[in-house]
């Protein structure tokens, strides 16, 4: 399974062991969207939380993209008329680890002849 990219998987640039100031203000006025005096009015340790948050919608808003677009290839290939697949078999995101897929019984060989007689009208 492909591992997909994410905002907490990424490395914190680091000048040393310290975070440069000038970094995190970029990161608080460039990706976050923070104006300077919001930023200047924040403690070290609200500006961690508010960046763990932030952090984690903006993982939460790649993870919806990803479904969207699994949804779309889901469609594309399975029109709802022949849905033979189930969307987890397309792929399986790491986030979805609680999901369980029922296991259809493997068919039988009086079901294949059924199917068969059917298929060939008889």
């Amino acid at each position: 399974m492909m591992k997909m990219p994410t905002m907490m998987n990424r490395r914190i640039k680091k000048k040393g062991d310290d975070l440069t100031a000038d970094y995190i203000t970029g990161i608080a006025l460039g990706q976050m969207g923070l104006g300077l005096e919001d930023f200047l009015c924040l403690t070290p340790s609200e500006f961690s939380e508010t960046w763990k948050v932030w952090l984690k919608n903006r993982e939460h808003e790649e993870q919806q993209q990803w479904e969207r677009m699994r949804m779309q290839v889901f469609w594309t290939i399975c029109p709802p008329q022949k849905k033979q697949i189930s969307i987890y078999d397309i792929n399986r995101f790491p986030w979805e680890t609680d999901v369980v897929i029922p296991q259809q019984p493997a068919s039988t060989e009086d079901r294949f002849n059924k199917l068969k007689e059917k298929w060939n009208g008889k």
